[in-house]
Order: structure tokens, then C-alpha cells, then sequence
């Protein structure tokens, strides 16, 4: 019995055996066959906790992804993956790797945007926010709601006196109307490919989204590039979209919350202690990239409306 696949069936299939730093990709490209390699990077990312927050983004990552295919990749790729696993791996490991919920919500997009006239990318009203965006304004009312439980929920557990200083802190600086609410986690920016460099960093964990050094090295020569090259490879955290994201997911909210302000913390802790800890040169001995990294997260903490100012 012959199978038929159709020539940008064929693309895909063949890119999956091509090595490539996709993490660092834009989703939507406008070709299927990074599309495709994009979602294979998503796969193979290992998450070992079922409540890694890491999970729930790359939700949103590949929601957005298959929102941003053209209609005829779509049905390619609706065609690759299956309601069941296929002979391809890229259909085996997303029937394998994400949760059924995610599966049948990615499909039903792939659904949609198949039988779809429209080129644009869709969006809708009901998205949840992304966390690597600003919260938009028309989701204030849902902030508040989400605001509200969270606060609740944080009564549940009280944590110890130091923590709870920087918790009340962060809840202060996010009601305020004007708060700045970015924020980097330590673990997307951790240096896995020269830990040795620095004995403050021991370890990366490999369940969290990483940014590869080697993008940051290229993109990131001064303190004016950070937010540009932000815009694509995504290293910084809005924590009003992040608070949405998880209530409206029901993704431990109190939980990731608290991670995000240690995560943040980290951060910030780790870079001060590797400039003070470079010989000599100081700060000037630090990668540029980091160096760079550091002088953004200082301006932010000398703000009294950003949320680093609690550091």
C-alpha cells in the first residue's frame, strides 16, 4: 500500500534530520519546514515536575506557532502529526511528550487554520497573554481577577520573613497602574555551554527554557541591545501576563509565582557576584552579554515602579 505525502510533507519530514539551534527561532516564519523544526526543539525539551511553569509557556509557544501557519502547512501538518502516533518522529513525540488537553487544543488549531482563507495569523479575544508580552491593555479586567485569587492564594502558605518582604514588595509594585513588571529568569539566560567560567554557576537546570550563549554573544554588544534582541529570542518575563496565564490554566499560580520571584532573584544575585569575582578587571572581565544584562537589570532596580526595585 502506497502512502501519499505531499511535497511540503516532504520538507518537513526531511528538515527533522538537520541540527539546529531552533530555540532561538521566531515563530511564523512563513515556512513550514522551520515551523516543523521549531516544534521538534519544543519536543525535546525534557520537563521531569508536571507543574515546571516551563511546561505551561511552551504551551503558549506552540499555541502561537500553529496559530502562525499558512493554511497549506497547516494541513500538512495536520497530516504529519495524526490523531494517533505516526512512522514520522516528529508525530511520535508529540503524541507521546505533551499532555492529551494540549494535544486536542493544537490540533483543533491546526483544524482552523487549514480550513482557513485567511493568510494573516490568527489571534482571538479568548488567547491567554503571553508572557514574553507586555500584558495588552483590553485583559486589564482579567489581571485584576487573576490579581485578586493570587493574592488569596499566597495567605495558604506564609513563607519565611525574608521571602514574604520581597512577596509583599512585588504585590505593592503590580497594583500599581504604572508598573514595570519585566523580569529575567536565571535559568533562560543560565551559561550551560561554559559553566566552568564562573564559581557561582554550578549548574543549569535542563528543564527550563534556555537561551543559547552563543546567540547572546552575537546579538548583544551593549546595554541599548538587550530590548531589541529581546524582541526575538525572548529572555525576559512580563509577570502581569505570567499571573493571567497561570490562574486562567490553573497552573499553581502562588507556586509559580514565588518561583518567579527567585528566579528573578537569581538573576540578579548571580551577575552581581560574577563581576565582583572576575580578577581585576571586574565587571569589564564579565562576557559582554552579561555585562550588558546586568546594566539593564540595574536600571530597572534603581525604578520604584519596576518590580527589581524589591532587590
Amino acid at each position: 500500500m502506497l502512502i501519499r505525502i505531499g511535497f511540503s510533507a516532504l520538507a518537513i519530514a526531511a528538515v527533522l534530520t538537520v541540527r539546529a539551534s531552533a530555540q532561538s527561532r521566531m515563530f511564523g516564519d512563513g515556512t513550514c519546514a522551520a515551523a516543523a523544526e521549531t516544534l521538534l526543539e519544543e519536543l525535546r525539551t525534557p520537563f521531569a515536575d508536571p507543574n515546571d511553569p516551563g511546561l505551561h509557556e511552551r504551551r503558549v509557544r506552540l499555541r502561537g506557532l500553529f496559530n502562525g501557519l499558512q493554511p497549506s502547512c497547516a494541513r500538512e501538518m495536520r497530516e504529519l502529526l495524526g490523531d494517533d502516533p505516526g512512522i514520522e518522529r516528529l508525530s511520535v513525540l508529540f503524541h507521546s511528550e505533551l499532555a492529551t488537553s494540549t494535544r486536542h487544543e493544537l490540533l483543533e488549531i491546526l483544524d482552523r487554520r487549514a480550513a482557513s482563507s485567511n493568510t494573516e495569523p490568527a489571534t482571538g479575544d479568548d488567547d491567554l497573554p503571553s508572557e514574553h508580552q507586555p500584558l495588552p491593555a483590553k485583559d486589564l479586567p482579567r489581571y485584576e481577577n487573576a490579581f485578586s485569587a493570587l493574592r488569596l492564594a499566597l495567605t495558604d502558605d506564609v513563607p519565611p520573613l525574608a521571602e514574604r518582604r520581597r512577596e509583599e514588595c512585588w504585590l505593592e509594585k503590580l497594583a500599581r497602574v504604572d508598573v514595570d513588571d519585566r523580569v529575567i529568569w536565571w535559568e533562560t539566560i543560565c551559561p550551560r555551554e561554559s559553566m566552568a567560567s564562573s564559581p557561582f554557576v554550578t549548574s543549569c537546570d535542563l528543564a527550563f527554557r534556555n537561551v543559547s550563549e552563543q546567540d547572546l554573544h552575537a546579538e548583544i554588544e551593549g546595554l541599548d541591545d538587550v530590548e531589541r534582541v529581546n524582541d526575538r529570542l525572548r529572555f525576559v518575563q512580563h509577570v502581569r501576563s505570567a499571573i493571567v496565564f497561570n490562574h486562567e490554566l490553573g497552573a499553581a499560580p502562588a507556586r509559580n509565582f514565588r518561583l518567579a520571584i527567585r528566579q528573578a532573584s537569581k538573576t540578579v544575585d548571580t551577575l552581581d557576584k560574577m563581576a565582583n569575582a572576575m580578577g581585576l578587571g571586574g565587571a569589564s572581565a564579565m562576557p559582554r552579554y552579561y555585562r550588558a544584562l546586568a546594566g539593564w537589570l540595574g536600571e530597572r532596580q534603581g525604578d520604584v515602579r519596576s518590580v527589581l526595585s524589591c532587590f
